[in-house]
């Protein structure tokens, strides 16, 4: 008979404009327009394991993941707001033009470079403006110990012009041996 398997919950890293207690990696997400992108800040996914004495490179193979977004107005329910991933070995080189900073990314090219990162997961959003929390639950199994979000806002509408709420968190499940 298989052993029970449990998992625990590493320190979460977050991205939101900085500021913010708890605050690890910088995204600006305020006024993302419709058909817009925002890429974030390169993470070392290894950092949360070492924060608890578990480094030597090593980072987890899954985390759950979290999207809370806020609309300017009302979207039409069913419409989407995408959560991308760009994976990198080195956390020097990733795909699709991404670069590693905070920013406006591959504006009118959206749709031809996203093809070229990780698709993590859709917020199916309902038709509930500001301050109606948008979010969307996720779970990933990152490639490469580094990478960069990037969030896509497929809506007909742009996201609340403020980031006092706008946040993606990433917190490692770490697997214990039974």
């Amino acid at each position: 008979m298989r052993g029970k398997e449990l998992a625990q919950q590493g320190p979460p890293l977050i991205w939101r404009v900085l500021g913010g207690a708890g605050i690890t990696h910088a995204i600006t997400l305020a006024g993302v327009a419709t058909t817009e992108a925002r890429a974030g800040v390169v993470a070392d996914l290894a950092a949360g394991l070492m924060a608890i004495g578990m480094g030597g490179g090593r980072f987890p193979p899954r985390f759950s993941i979290e999207v809370l977004v806020e609309m300017a107005g009302a979207p039409v329910a069913g419409e989407t707001v995408e959560l991308w991933w760009a994976p990198s070995k080195d956390g020097l080189v990733f795909p699709g033009g991404v670069t590693g900073v905070d920013e406006d990314w591959q504006a009118g090219d959206e749709a031809e470079f996203k093809a070229q990162l990780l698709h993590v997961g859709s917020v199916i959003l309902s038709a509930d403006a500001h301050p109606v929390a948008q979010i969307g639950n996720f779970v990933f199994d990152p490639p490469y110990r580094y990478g960069c979000p990037v969030l896509v806002n497929t809506s007909a509408q742009g996201l609340q012009n403020d980031d006092n709420e706008h946040r993606l968190t990433f917190t490692p499940v770490v697997r214990e041996a039974p």
